[in-house]
């Protein structure tokens, strides 16, 4: 389960070397492919040949030829892909509820391996912040963002993802319903407990490292008055109550 900005794109990449042909990548497609991932028959099939992909995969293409700026691939079938499994996983298929995954198929989610990522609330939020504020013509300050969020404030640029944290990825109802949980901070460790329940070899030494390059503050701390601070904690609050965490600046 992808839970975002926890390395859950590095998953995917990793991953995908490991795919059958019929198994489902719902997202992280840009990444996998710069990473000289491949598609399987299932992402060619989903892409090219499904028809409630075919529309948009040649809108893409028509888009990019008359641009001049030649066909992206990568992004063509990212796009395709996430737009194949919206009316089935939601408006951000790539990160799906729980919930949305077990009605979407019950027979896997009762007996599959289910496991994912947590982050300490106040990094994950710099580090959101940072992913979707990276592209906007006017800068958007973090009070702003987290007030965006909290529906305090208007998001004419949706900014705001889909979902605004990562609570509903590994619980129904309140409820954890995962069978793993693993902890981003301590990365290595649980990377090599999923490696051996799944048989695959992850380790963080051939871990592949995507999305890491956005600008951040050298120094968190600067972003968390008090306001600030109480704004996470209520975002956050299922997951402080669960996991324990504490402020770490």
């Amino acid at each position: 389960m992808h839970s975002r900005k926890c390395a859950g794109s590095s998953m995917e990449v990793a991953l995908n070397n490991y795919l059958g042909p019929d198994d489902i990548q719902t997202g992280s497609w840009i990444e996998t492919m710069c990473e000289n991932g491949k598609m399987n028959k299932k992402a060619i099939k989903d892409t090219f040949f499904s028809s409630s992909s075919l529309g948009k995969t040649f809108k893409q293409i028509t888009t990019n030829l008359i641009s001049g700026r030649g066909i992206n691939l990568p992004r063509v079938v990212n796009t395709s892909i996430k737009h194949k499994y919206q009316d089935s996983l939601g408006v951000n298929p790539a990160c799906p509820t729980a919930e949305m995954v077990m009605r979407y198929d019950p027979e896997s989610w009762k007996n599959y391996f289910k496991f994912t990522f947590v982050r300490n609330p106040f990094d994950f939020e710099i580090s959101d912040y940072f992913w979707r504020t990276k592209t906007l013509d006017k800068k958007l300050d973090f009070k702003e963002f987290l007030k965006r969020k909290l529906k305090i404030k208007d998001d004419p640029e949706g900014v705001v993802p889909f979902p605004k944290t990562n609570w509903s990825i590994y619980s129904i109802n309140n409820e954890v319903v995962l069978d793993y949980i693993g902890i981003f901070e301590e990365l290595n460790h649980h990377l090599n407990f999923i490696g051996k329940r799944i048989g695959l070899p992850l380790d963080i030494d051939t871990f592949p490292k995507v999305k890491s390059n956005t600008e951040k503050l050298s120094n968190f701390k600067d972003l968390y008055d008090d306001e600030n601070k109480e704004m996470v904690y209520t975002l956050h609050k299922q997951e402080f109550e669960y996991f324990k965490y504490t402020y770490p600046y």
